[in-house]
């Protein structure tokens, strides 16, 4: 599934079971916006593929795990119920072998 096909409605919404795996470009994976937030705790695995610069790759865990741990540490009623953000799988590939499914789809 691509993320692009995940919308605010039914698939991020309330959703007791999970998406299986997702494909997400680096570039949308590394905002960690609510939207991103959301299909991370909602999903079993993302692939996406390697920053230019590797480094990059420890900040955005860091990052996950500050959000993860603030949201932990607020009253229940006031979580955005990040809870299960660490345990998604995240799937890291070379740019080349990232799968282009915008030109697939255009064949």
């Amino acid at each position: 599934m691509l993320s692009t096909d995940l919308n605010q409605v039914g698939v991020l919404d309330g959703q007791a079971t999970k998406n299986g795996l997702v494909l997400m470009d680096y570039e949308e994976l590394k905002q960690l916006d609510p939207r991103t937030l959301s299909i991370l705790n909602k999903s079993e695995a993302i692939l996406t593929y390697l920053p230019e610069n590797n480094d990059e790759i420890d900040d955005l865990l860091e990052r996950m795990v500050n959000i993860f741990k603030e949201d932990a540490e607020k009253p229940k009623k006031k979580r955005k119920g990040y809870a299960n953000i660490l345990e998604t799988v995240v799937f890291f590939l070379e740019k080349e072998d990232y799968p282009d499914y915008s030109k697939q789809m255009d064949d």
